[in-house]
């Protein structure tokens, strides 16, 4: 017979998926929730976190903690090594308008799994939903023009 799963496998199963998530969402938020988890399932199982409400809280806690504090760590290590960010593998992509680019200033476009800020090319606006092409990256802003 099968046995029921306990509430420290349950978190584990929970941070296995949410690792599985962000590899295929490169968002890397998924990545601190399943930290949360991770370490939410260690703590159950070594009986430091016995009920379900402050599995809960440390699951909460953790991740934002994680979030915090892993993100900046990151982010200084990824941008080290690679010697800054080069989005040039942006150019072309063609994507939503998410927020309306208003005259001469900046919206939103929704890109793998992140808002950039973004400015049309010839300072028109750009209504929301419009099918908008990247044409280059201007360190995290998007210069798109209406597809």
């Amino acid at each position: 017979m099968m046995e029921a799963i306990s509430q420290s496998q349950l978190w584990l199963i929970i941070g296995f998926i949410m690792l599985v998530i962000e590899m295929f969402s490169l968002s890397f938020f998924a990545f601190f929730i399943a930290m949360g988890a991770l370490l939410t399932a260690l703590l159950t199982y070594l009986g430091v976190l016995p009920s379900i409400a402050w599995q809960i809280v440390a699951f909460s806690v953790s991740s934002i903690l994680f979030l915090i504090f892993l993100r900046k760590l990151l982010r200084r290590k990824f941008s080290q090594a690679k010697g800054g960010m080069d989005y040039t593998e942006f150019v072309g992509d063609r994507v939503n308008v998410l927020h309306a680019i208003p005259e001469n200033g900046r919206g939103k476009i929704f890109y793998r799994g992140t808002e950039w800020e973004a400015v049309s090319i010839d300072g028109k606006p750009i209504e929301k939903d419009t099918l908008v092409t990247i044409l280059k990256m201007d360190g995290i802003v998007a210069i798109v023009k209406r597809s």
